[in-house]
């Protein structure tokens, strides 16, 4: 087991209050130091006073640990404090106390957590079974990194807002870490958008970096081509000249498509890059701009063949990341029998 996802050790060393003023043992946290606590946290060289009462209360591990018959200390010892030495990052610690002490406003007042935060409660949420610590984070990851793709593609970011696209590799990896295969598939798709912080990986505000495993990375590297395939095949689907079956205007409308399609051919800079998740309405509108495209095949072009191409991939995401979703595309399937 990584040592980050370690638990707590069964015994608890102590110490007096007295000794909690000395530099020796520590830096004491300027946050979460509490005068009547009962409980010392260490993380690293910091060190935490809070409440047994509130770790119990959200953790089985903790309250299971408080539990535990302890060495009973000589009546003549002065009151001592019991101390836990914990593996993870002060700032991940720091993240995890203050949702458990503010509870899920966290998640609310539309104040959107950042990485750290979301990685800290998940991280920590999974190693000391705070559960719905971890539901929530997950549920708000869900929101951007979508097995339902509606309201994937109706996300103008590929991030929550202050978020880095790289910050998906952590995504990878709290996924894994949780199980949480459902966002795998889109938070790889994001990792394949990246230049060479796919390898280098992110960092990390404890001074780490948030990489990919190999296999991941490995996944990556793969699906690009795949993507850059479905990226031509939805140029050659969407532009191809065959007019909408209401046109009025067939010469015209045929002459449109071929030139939209000539100018994808040709390279042309106003194409620059598109991916396939991305709409080519504004490139239509900027080579059609006189609109000799009739209100039929406008349509056609900027929403039914981009609909159908972008939604395909999305089924096929699954299989092009090499990565398995059970029930992936539900709400698309239900839609598709309502619709026939």
């Amino acid at each position: 087991m990584n040592d980050c996802l370690s638990k707590p050790s069964q015994q608890m060393l102590y110490t007096d209050r007295e000794g909690l003023t000395s530099s020796t043992n520590g830096t004491r946290d300027s946050e979460f130091w509490f005068d009547d606590g009962n409980i010392v946290l260490i993380a690293g060289d910091v060190r935490f006073l809070f409440y047994q009462g509130i770790l119990a209360k959200h953790s089985p591990v903790f309250k299971a640990l408080f539990s535990l018959p302890q060495p009973s200390l000589p009546a003549s010892e002065p009151p001592s404090l019991p101390q836990v030495a914990i593996s993870d990052s002060a700032n991940a610690v720091r993240h995890f106390l203050r949702v458990l002490v503010v509870g899920h406003q966290s998640f609310s007042h539309g104040r959107n957590p950042t990485f750290d935060e979301i990685s800290a409660w998940i991280r920590l949420g999974h190693k000391y079974e705070v559960e719905s610590l971890v539901k929530c984070s997950l549920d708000f990851l869900r929101r951007y990194f979508s097995d339902d793709p509606h309201q994937w593609f109706a996300q103008t970011l590929l991030a929550p807002p202050g978020w880095q696209p790289a910050h998906a590799i952590g995504v990878v990896n709290l996924a894994r870490l949780t199980g949480a295969a459902w966002l795998l598939p889109t938070a790889l798709t994001v990792c394949c958008t990246l230049g060479p912080e796919v390898v280098d990986g992110v960092a990390r505000e404890d001074g780490g970096r948030e990489t990919l495993a190999p296999a991941d990375l490995g996944r990556c590297f793969a699906a690009k081509a795949a993507l850059a395939r479905a990226d031509g095949a939805k140029v050659l689907a969407v532009f191809r000249d065959e007019v909408a079956p209401g046109c009025r205007a067939r010469w015209a409308c045929r002459r449109v498509l071929r030139r939209l399609m000539g100018c994808v051919l040709r390279g042309d800079p106003r194409t620059k890059r598109v991916e396939w998740y991305e709409s080519w309405t504004p490139f239509v509108d900027e080579v059609d701009d006189r609109r000799e495209l009739c209100g039929w095949c406008y349509k056609m072009v900027t929403e039914t063949r981009q609909d159908a191409q972008e939604k395909d991939v999305f089924m096929r995401l699954p299989e092009i990341m090499g990565v398995k979703v059970e029930g992936w595309g539900k709400v698309l399937k239900r839609d598709s029998v309502d619709g026939a």
